[in-house]
C-alpha cells in the first residue's frame, strides 16, 4: 500500500477526535500500527474490502475479497484492476467510482451468472499529493450470513454434538428443519430434537432469535492460506 493510500485509510478509519480522546489517540492508524500491522486489521473483517483508485486501479484487497472475485463474484480482477463482469454494469459502476473519488458516498447492486450483490464505495479522503490518486473503499455486501468457522466456535463455546452443529449451520444458512433432513439423510423429528437441544444450550427461546445471534457474532476468518491468497495481487497492484 503507498504512503498516500495508507494516510488516506488513516483518516478515513481514525474517529478518535471526534471522541474528544487525547493527542495520543489523534495519529492516523496507518502511522501508528504500521502498513503490515494495519493490512493483517483488515484481513480478520469478513467482509471483501478493496482500496481502489478512479481508474479502477487495485491497491489493496483483502483475502475475502480475492476469494470472492476468483468463485464467481460479480467483480472480477484484471491486470491489476477492477471492474464488473458484465459489460452492461462498467458504467455505472465507474461512474459512482468517480463520484466517490469527490467525497459522495454510493451503493450498486451488481449482478453475475450466480447471484446479485451490492457493494458499496466509500471515498478515503483527497489524494496527498499532486501525482496521487483519491482512494475508494469498495465494501462488498456477503453472500453468506457468517464464516462457518465462526459458526464452529460459536458451538464450540456452548458445547453443541457434531450433528447439533451440522443442524446449526443449516439454519444460518436459511433452510428449513426439512431441507436439513434430507440434505443429512435423518428423519426430521430428529432434526427438530437436535434444534431443540441448540435452543436449551444457547438460551434462545426460538429459531429466529438464534439465527440473529449468530449473524451478529464478530467474525472468526480462517487464517489459513490468507497471505497466499494476497501476495500476487498486492505484488502486481501495488508496482
Amino acid at each position: 500500500m503507498s504512503s498516500s493510500l495508507s494516510v488516506a485509510v488513516g483518516r478515513a478509519v481514525n474517529p478518535a477526535a471526534s471522541y474528544g480522546l487525547p493527542p495520543a489517540f489523534r495519529a492516523p492508524l496507518a502511522e501508528a500500527l504500521g502498513d503490515g500491522l494495519l493490512m493483517r486489521v483488515l484481513e480478520e473483517i469478513d467482509y471483501g474490502l478493496m482500496l481502489v483508485t478512479e481508474s479502477g486501479r487495485l491497491c489493496f484487497a483483502n483475502h475475502v475479497a480475492l476469494r470472492e472475485c476468483a468463485s464467481g463474484h460479480p467483480m472480477q480482477i484484471s491486470g491489476g484492476h477492477v471492474q464488473p463482469r458484465l459489460a452492461r454494469e462498467q458504467e455505472a459502476f465507474f461512474n459512482a467510482l468517480g463520484a466517490s473519488c469527490l467525497g459522495r458516498r454510493a451503493m450498486l447492486t451488481l449482478h453475475s451468472d450466480e447471484s446479485a450483490v451490492s457493494i458499496a464505495l466509500v471515498p478515503l479522503g483527497e489524494p496527498a499529493g499532486a501525482r496521487d490518486e483519491a482512494a475508494v473503499l469498495l465494501v462488498f455486501g456477503k453472500r453468506q450470513l457468517c464464516e462457518p468457522l465462526t459458526v464452529e466456535f460459536y458451538a464450540r463455546a456452548h458445547h453443541l454434538t457434531a450433528s447439533e452443529t451440522l443442524v446449526l449451520k443449516g439454519l444460518c444458512t436459511g433452510q428449513r428443519p426439512r431441507q436439513i433432513a434430507e440434505e443429512v439423510g435423518v428423519a426430521i423429528s430428529t432434526v427438530r430434537s437436535h434444534i431443540g437441544n441448540i435452543r436449551i444450550k444457547t438460551g434462545t427461546a426460538s429459531i429466529a432469535e438464534l439465527v440473529r445471534i449468530v449473524t451478529v457474532l464478530p467474525p472468526i476468518v480462517p487464517a489459513l492460506n490468507r497471505m497466499n491468497w494476497s501476495a500476487g495481487v498486492f505484488g502486481a497492484a501495488v508496482a
